[in-house]
């Protein structure tokens, strides 16, 4: 989940892009965005190994759904550097929005699994 959240913290400066007022500001942070986005997506390949390893099945699948949608934010992210039109943001947001399921999806999961059922009841 940490890694998860640092990734997000990358995609959160989407809302400093929109805040400039040239192409330029918004390519340069875009830019930057970019750059600390793939370490973010290597460490959270890194976690998904662990948790392949040590989690139950479908809390497994949920954490490599969530790369996946992370993966694609990232390709979708890079796409919007020099893009003025609004198809790549269209196109990045839905991604963003559909990472952002994968991943609540996920938490629910791995919460379900660390919960301790008491026997008694």
């Amino acid at each position: 989940m940490r890694c998860v959240h640092e990734f997000s913290a990358v995609t959160w400066q989407m809302d400093d892009v929109d805040a400039q007022h040239d192409r330029e500001s918004q390519d340069r942070l875009l830019s930057q965005m970019c750059d600390r986005i793939g370490p973010a997506i290597g460490d959270m390949n890194r976690a998904m190994h662990e948790v392949r390893l040590d989690g139950p099945a479908d809390v497994s699948a949920a954490a490599d759904h969530v790369r996946d949608m992370a993966r694609r934010v990232e390709s979708l992210l890079k796409a919007l550097i020099g893009e003025d039109g609004p198809e790549p943001r269209d196109a990045y947001d839905r991604a963003y929005r559909e990472f952002r399921e994968a991943y609540v999806t996920f938490i629910g999961l791995a919460r379900e699994a660390l919960e301790v059922k008491d026997e008694d009841s």
